[in-house]
Formats: structure tokens, C-alpha cells, sequence
């Protein structure tokens, strides 16, 4: 097992992957009628992406066409393989965005701050 790091600054900027976050959007050039034919057979493997529990959360975006999975993944390679099978990706109809996110680390300052030194 190693050792914990005792530096506070090395403990912030070591953040394991514990999620990928994705943006889809469509593509600016690509009409809506373009893309709602593919749009049963994108809904039902994303659903089962879903339900094999490689996606945690899901959101529409607000301010354009679009959507924003969470991932429970530790790479984007992983989360990239599993996007590629989509069919608007297939399509090349979509842009993707891809953002690896980890615990918030700068908590550990805080814990360690809180923890009372050991009695000797």
C-alpha cells in the first residue's frame, strides 16, 4: 500500500476518474427532419445504456439541441467506445464533448484541517 501524499497541493491535483461527463449536440448544419428518423433506435440503446448502468444521469440542454450524459466510467476511451455505437453519432450528426471529473480533492484540506493530531 503507499503512502498518502502529506503535501495539500499534490492531494488537489491528483484527482482520480470516477465519471465522464458527455455533451451531444447536433450539429448546426443538420436539420431537425434529418435527424428524427434515427431518433427511436438513439433513444433505445441509449435507454439501455442506461440500464447496463454505464450511464448515471441524464439532462436535455436548455439553450440548444442537445443532451449531457454522466457516465459512471474511470476513462474517456471507455465512455468514447460506447458513444461510437449511438446511432447519431454513426451518422456524424452530432458533436461530442468529453470531461473527466473526479472527487472535489480541495475537500481533503478540510479534512485533514479538522482531524485532530493523534495524543502520543
Amino acid at each position: 500500500m503507499s503512502q498518502p501524499n502529506s503535501d495539500p497541493m499534490q492531494q488537489i491535483l491528483q484527482v482520480p476518474c470516477t465519471g465522464v461527463l458527455v455533451q451531444l449536440t447536433i450539429k448546426q448544419a443538420i436539420a431537425p427532419q434529418t435527424v428524427m428518423p434515427h431518433m427511436p433506435a438513439e433513444v433505445r440503446d441509449t435507454v439501455l445504456l442506461y440500464l447496463d448502468g454505464h450511464i448515471n444521469q441524464w439532462w436535455a440542454l436548455c439553450d440548444r439541441p442537445g443532451v449531457v450524459f454522466l457516465f459512471n466510467a474511470t476513462s474517456v476511451e471507455k465512455v468514447q467506445q460506447l458513444m461510437a455505437a449511438l446511432p447519431l453519432v454513426q451518422q456524424h450528426f452530432v458533436d461530442l464533448t468529453f470531461t473527466r471529473l473526479g472527487p472535489l480533492t480541495p475537500l481533503r484540506i478540510l479534512v485533514n484541517a479538522a482531524t485532530p493530531a493523534p495524543e502520543s
